[in-house]
């Protein structure tokens, strides 16, 4: 089968299918990433992380001249590093995703073919435009992006690759919470009272939503099929693939190899962090690291926002605060942080994104 370029104009844009067989053209849904750009929701959402930055501004106690003193005095080497360690994380997400889909797929067995997945460095391309698109278009909407891409350039299953693609986010989760954990049990001991207080809140509420994860999982496994002949034909054949892409995620017999490569994802994220605060030469705790990295990128999924612009930083500068970093060294580590973590992204995917656009047009 050949890999074909993904669509990326106007001509080409991708749909929300309900049925594998209904054609782009045809379908209601529109990720377009140019015409959702420009759409009112999204101004309104940069607007929303706007507001918030500026009153994260006019509210911490930070000198604006020596914070941007502080941030002209980075260890150039080390932040370097710390952007390379941060894009080492896009390979591991992508062996990680191919490892999915392929078991996903060998476990169907009502796949009339097998497509020809991409290499590990062509699916850490759609990775990279799939985060772009979040960071410029708000509700997460480059994950339903990526999906299109690895269908439009393998054929493979749009609503069974949806479906790998929320299984990752449970299996994010689930180790998410684990390190969280695990890296509180250091923070919590250097901590007020009240502070740790909230730490725990916070524990709480990632286990609530790790109890759901797990409950919804369940139900899938016990009731996706009996769901399946109750609803249409059409309908039927989507919630099939979709919910066989979730629960085929979850292969005991290769689970193992994906929680390693899922730990490994989240020390890049880690490690980010470390380099970029031993850039500014700001000593933080390897428990501190763990524990605001794993925090960071928590927050980032919240959807109000393209790539949580504004709400992360709030969160962050408010974790190093609880953890006792003065504001000056919290909005320091944290702005050059986001500076890889999120205008990194929007120019090194800009670029795939044009040269993706162009080679599709020649």
């Amino acid at each position: 089968m050949i890999i074909r370029q993904p669509s990326m104009g106007h001509e080409a844009a991708p749909s929300l299918p309900l049925t594998e067989t209904a054609p782009p053209e045809e379908a209601s849904g529109d990720l377009s990433l140019r015409r959702r750009v420009f759409r009112l929701r999204t101004l309104v959402s940069f607007l929303a992380a706007g507001a918030i930055l500026w009153f994260l501004v006019t509210r911490l106690n930070v000198n604006l001249a020596d914070l941007w003193a502080q941030l002209r005095q980075t260890n150039l080497g080390l932040f370097l590093l710390a952007l390379f360690v941060y894009y080492l994380g896009f390979p591991l997400r992508a062996l990680r995703w191919r490892l999915l889909l392929e078991q996903v797929e060998q476990s169907d067995h009502r796949a009339r073919e097998r497509a020809v997945h991409p290499s590990v460095a062509r699916l850490s391309e759609i990775l990279v435009l799939g985060w772009f698109a979040n960071c410029v278009v708000p509700a997460k909407i480059g994950d339903f992006y990526r999906a299109y891409l690895l269908k439009d350039a393998c054929g493979v299953s749009f609503a069974r690759t949806t479906g790998t693609i929320v299984a990752e986010r449970m299996i994010d989760l689930i180790v998410l919470f684990v390190l969280l954990l695990l890296s509180a049990v250091g923070v919590i001991r250097g901590m007020t009272t009240d502070h740790a207080l909230v730490t725990e809140h916070i524990l709480l509420v990632g286990l609530v939503l790790v109890g759901l994860l797990v409950l919804v999982l369940l139900g899938l496994r016990l009731f996706g099929r009996r769901l399946e002949r109750v609803l249409p034909a059409r309908l039927g054949g989507f919630w099939y693939r979709f919910q066989h892409g979730i629960v085929g995620s979850f292969q005991l017999r290769q689970f193992p190899l994906v929680a390693v490569l899922t730990i490994a994802v989240w020390l890049t994220e880690a490690g980010r962090l470390y380099f970029v605060s031993q850039s500014l030469g700001v000593p933080l705790g390897l428990a501190v690291i763990v524990f605001v990295a794993l925090a960071n990128s928590l927050l980032t999924a919240v959807p109000a926002t393209p790539g949580g612009l504004g709400v992360v930083e709030v969160g962050v500068i408010t974790l190093f605060a609880l953890i006792g970093v003065s504001d000056d060294a919290a909005a320091a580590v944290t702005l050059l942080d986001r500076t890889i973590s999120y205008w990194s992204l929007i120019a090194v995917g800009l670029v795939a994104y044009l040269f993706a656009f162009r080679h599709r047009r020649a």
